[in-house]
């Protein structure tokens, strides 16, 4: 068995990327697939909230996440720009390969974004729960709430908005 590291969680740069999408194809349906330009155009809008997990110098996990508007959707799949006024941090992608689950990357990246929403002084973070994914949110105190702006099908049927507070 090989000697595993703790995962070391850092910022996401650029070539990343590619690994970035492995992930994402390993850990989604084709309907939520986005593209590595999308993908770097997202990490653009707001890199302080964009990390890597990384075990064994391999590239396991990733967070995209950003200020936004409560109750607002995040496009799917297209570049977008911050909004002028926010009032919560949004995560708008967080996966972990199939091979490195079960060993706290989920947590640790979680835990990163609820780090940058504190320091930039938000105190609610939320995120569109997808492919059954509740139960896992769940666990880092995360609860569903209704929207009533714009539509979640092209998240899926069983997409939910989920938010949780910033612990002070």
């Amino acid at each position: 068995m090989p000697n595993i590291k703790e995962p070391v969680i850092r910022l996401m740069s650029e070539t990343d990327l590619p690994d970035v999408y492995r992930i994402q194809k390993n850990c989604y349906s084709p309907a939520f697939i986005e593209t590595p330009d999308v993908f770097n155009e997202k990490r653009a809008v707001f890199p302080d909230g964009c990390f890597v997990a990384s075990v064994n110098n391999i590239c396991a996990g990733y967070i995209f996440s950003h200020p936004w508007i409560r109750g607002n959707p995040v496009p799917l799949n297209k570049v977008y720009s911050l909004p002028l006024h926010y009032d919560c941090f949004h995560i708008h992608d967080c996966s972990i390969d199939p091979e490195a689950r079960d060993n706290g990357i989920g947590k640790l990246l979680v835990d990163k974004a609820f780090e940058i929403a504190h320091k930039i002084n938000i105190n609610s973070i939320q995120l569109i729960s997808v492919q059954k994914s509740q139960s896992f949110w769940e666990r880092f105190g995360f609860s569903t709430f209704k929207i009533y702006c714009d539509d979640l099908s092209v998240y899926g049927g069983d997409a939910v908005m989920m938010s949780a507070k910033i612990p002070e």
